[in-house]
């Protein structure tokens, strides 16, 4: 008999695998992966539908992730299952930063769509029913998905992503209102009007023999 943390164990070596690392978390694929999959191709036997589900699901986690990574926040990790995906993270991130956050996975589509789609009108059709599924997942598909994520209503990302048009707009009124920066002059350019209007080197030499050489006439005499 097995107690709970070991059942917990073998149930997660049974059900996830490792397919990678990114930053130095796990990114992690889930068993129930297989019915999204199956769910995204309408219920038919489609491999490169299926296979673009998971592509287009890994891409948006990992757009996410590499957000939370660039504003500084602990990245956990990243999974792929059958309800869609999850980027795992922790951190004090302001309302601006989560916002783009949010916003990291559809970007992350938009890039996967604008590489693939130039490509599916290249090749499509030579790879058969096969790459026309796959490269039909990761563009057309992969937008629906997008607009889909970006409703703003709870868990969907566009809950936060659509904060960001007015926090950006509040922050430019802020600086406009606080005006232009004045910047503080460095320590050796801030001089009194004195030290500007000093001789040159030049001169200064030259008043300087003028006064020793008259100095020495008087000693003369």
């Amino acid at each position: 008999m097995t107690d709970g943390l070991e059942r917990h164990r073998l149930w997660d070596v049974n059900r996830w695998w490792s397919i990678g690392r990114f930053g130095g978390v796990p990114v992690r694929l889930h068993g129930s992966a297989a019915l999204g999959a199956l769910f995204f191709s309408g219920f038919r036997f489609a491999p490169g539908a299926w296979l673009g589900f998971v592509l287009v699901i890994l891409a948006h986690e990992l757009g996410h992730a590499f957000v939370v990574r660039r504003t500084r926040q602990v990245l956990l990790g990243v999974d792929v299952h059958g309800l869609g995906g999850e980027c795992r993270w922790s951190g004090y991130a302001s309302p601006m930063q989560r916002a783009l956050i949010a916003w990291g996975g559809v970007w992350a589509q938009l890039a996967l769509a604008a590489i693939v789609l130039p490509l599916s009108w290249l090749v499509g059709s030579s790879l058969g029913s096969f790459g026309l599924d796959l490269f039909h997942a990761l563009t057309w598909s992969s937008l629906l998905l997008a607009a889909i994520n970006l409703v703003p209503v709870r868990p969907l990302d566009g809950a936060e992503a659509w904060k960001l048009p007015g926090l950006v707009a509040e922050r430019w009124r802020s600086r406009r209102a606080a005006g232009p920066r004045v910047s503080s002059p460095r320590p050796n350019a801030a001089r009194s009007k004195s030290e500007g209007d000093e001789l040159p080197d030049d001169l200064k030499r030259l008043f300087a023999k003028v006064a020793t050489d008259a100095r020495d006439a008087r000693r003369g005499r």
